[in-house]
Order: structure tokens, then C-alpha cells, then sequence
């Protein structure tokens, strides 16, 4: 399932190109913050994912 990782201070979190959190916690406020980001994003995710699953290669997407 296309997915990405996502690591705030001490805290660890999965997500899919949705915004919907599969595992792990986040704080609320950054939640926020990250679903905003996936939504903003998710064409290059979804780019980034293809390429990583054909080519094995990968990019880097802007942080927040």
C-alpha cells in the first residue's frame, strides 16, 4: 500500500496518500499540519512511489 512515514520529535507515524494515519501518533496540531501537506503533495507522492517501485529510485518532496 503507497505510504510514507512521517517523524516529529519523538513521535513516529505512517500515512497514506490520503491523509489517514495507518499507524503510530502524532500530536494534533501536527496532524493538521501533515494531512494539509499529503493533500498539497500527493500527485509527487504518488509520482515518487511509482518511480521508487520501477526504477528504485526516489526524490525528495519539500518538508513542512
Amino acid at each position: 500500500m503507497p505510504h510514507l512515514h512521517v517523524r516529529y520529535n519523538e513521535y513516529k507515524a505512517s500515512y497514506d496518500f490520503e491523509g489517514n494515519i495507518l499507524n503510530g501518533s502524532i500530536p494534533p496540531k501536527q496532524t493538521k499540519l501533515i494531512e494539509a501537506w499529503i493533500i498539497i503533495h500527493k500527485e509527487k507522492l504518488i509520482t515518487l512511489w511509482k518511480l521508487m517501485e520501477e526504477e528504485g529510485r526516489i526524490f525528495k518532496i519539500k518538508p513542512l
